[in-house]
């Protein structure tokens, strides 16, 4: 038992409890309204109002086992939101003997029972913290279970060439010849090219689920604050002409295109002797590491060289934006000659950035800004139809189980014993059903469910 709506006040709250005594415990004080049936004599998803101990005018739903979320009878008790009702009926309960649930305690009844995998359950999670249109979309697509799907599609895939590598073991005589090894490398290379194409929508999945960084780097008193503030509609840096004001990094979370974007204003990066800055300098640079797109600002006139220098120091595997600021400044043709010499250097051409010229003055340059953050993150975007991996345990899994399967299938082509090419397929259909909870160690199982609100 737990209440499944967040603390605090609220217009309407849920307690809910599962287990074989869910619908006696809740029957034993809740008087229905008019000739509306008890809570022992309802029919799984009927709902019925009452009262309920002389505490709350409430709603009864009553979920019978095994057509409930956990499999098990629920009842979910929908009362007002004040706190002391809450903590009036959850006492009335827990005197009666009911047992308040551990966090992720329903979700883990449902994996327990079968009616959800482990994917499945953290896609749950993943759902209640989604921040952005994107984060909902890849959850969803989990908790129906398409993710499991394709992994159980896979996993049959690798059970069959098991089973022949044993037909040709049981039966030598008859099935070792080149062309059943030759079937058999071609159904290994084609079982890991699979899971191979997974392995490949992590680096968006992980866009997804986790948020694109993206970071705001230049010299001290450039306008980094100002464009931060300016975009995000908000005083959240503070701006002088002092160079040097930005002292640490600062975060905003907002949504682009649907993907979840932290933003993330940093310390002007000089050489300096104040240990406060000097900190904030260190730690601008770890926030470059930690980047997935950089917005490069310049309030002066960098040659196309100080560009291409910064770009091969700090943008290798990273999105890159950069931005002539404080652009109301110049005149036109001063920013017209600064972009024709940007594009004369190859180096820099080629790269895969967008350059801007901006203002932090002109709305229409947020509008641009997001743009070209937008562009960024639809590089290479899934289809709506296509499955994406966004948990970094999905994807070690997924790593270990291609190189098992690479390994066999060189194992085939170079002769190996069969025995040590089954050890590797089963391995590999091991880390299989790791990600589904088929086969998955108690602690991982106690790991992820800890994570859970109390509640689901």
């Amino acid at each position: 038992m737990a209440p499944s709506t967040p603390p605090g006040q609220s217009g309407l709250a849920v307690v809910r409890l599962s287990g074989p005594d869910a619908v006696p415990l809740v029957d034993r004080h809740f008087t229905p309204a008019g000739t509306l049936p008890a809570v022992r004599d309802m029919a799984g998803y009927t709902v019925a109002p009452g009262d309920f101990a002389g505490i709350d005018e409430v709603v009864v739903t009553v979920f019978l086992a095994p057509r409930s979320f956990t499999g098990e009878d629920v009842v979910e008790i929908s009362c007002h939101g004040g706190p002391a009702v809450k903590r009036a009926i959850l006492r009335r309960l827990l005197e009666d003997g009911a047992v308040l649930a551990e966090p992720g305690e329903f979700s883990r009844r449902a994996f327990l029972n079968g009616k959800i995998d482990l994917v499945q359950a953290e896609a749950i999670m993943n759902l209640i913290g989604s921040e952005a249109n994107r984060q909902v979309g890849a959850a969803y697509q989990q908790l129906k279970g398409h993710l499991s799907e394709r992994l159980k599609e896979i996993s049959a895939m690798l059970y069959a060439e098991m089973a022949a590598v044993e037909l040709i073991l049981e039966f030598p005589d008859h099935e070792a010849h080149d062309e059943a090894f030759a079937s058999l490398e071609k159904g290994i290379m084609a079982a890991a090219s699979e899971l191979s194409r997974l392995v490949a929508t992590y680096e968006r999945g992980r866009l997804i689920q986790e948020g694109a960084r993206v970071v705001i780097y230049g010299e001290p008193n450039v306008g980094k604050s100002s464009l931060l503030n300016a975009f995000v509609g908000q005083n959240r840096a503070i701006v002088t002409d002092i160079p040097g004001t930005t002292r640490d990094t600062i975060e905003f979370h907002t949504e682009i295109n649907g993907y979840k974007v932290i933003l993330v204003d940093t310390a002007g990066v000089r050489e300096t002797s104040d240990p406060i800055e000097k900190e904030g300098v260190r730690r601008s640079v770890e926030a470059v590491a930690d980047a997935d797109l950089l917005i490069f600002l310049f309030d002066s006139e960098p040659t196309p060289q100080d560009i291409a220098d910064i770009l091969a120091e700090k943008g290798k595997n990273k999105g890159i934006i950069v931005l002539f600021g404080k652009d109301d400044l110049r005149d036109e043709a001063t920013l017209e000659k600064i972009m024709a010499d940007f594009c004369r250097l190859d180096d820099v051409c080629e790269a895969d950035i967008s350059v801007l010229a901006y203002s932090a003055l002109r709305a229409a340059d947020q509008d641009r800004l997001a743009e070209a953050i937008g562009t960024f993150l639809e590089r290479g975007a899934a289809s709506g139809s296509e499955l994406t991996v966004t948990s970094a345990r999905h994807k070690l899994a997924l790593d270990e189980a291609v190189r098992e399967l690479e390994a066999a299938a060189s194992d085939v082509r170079q002769g190996v014993t069969l025995d040590l090419v089954a050890v590797r397929l089963r391995v590999a259909a091991e880390k299989l059903s790791e990600l589904t909870g088929d086969d998955v160690s108690e602690s991982l199982v106690d790991t992820i469910f800890s994570a859970f609100c109390v509640g689901k």
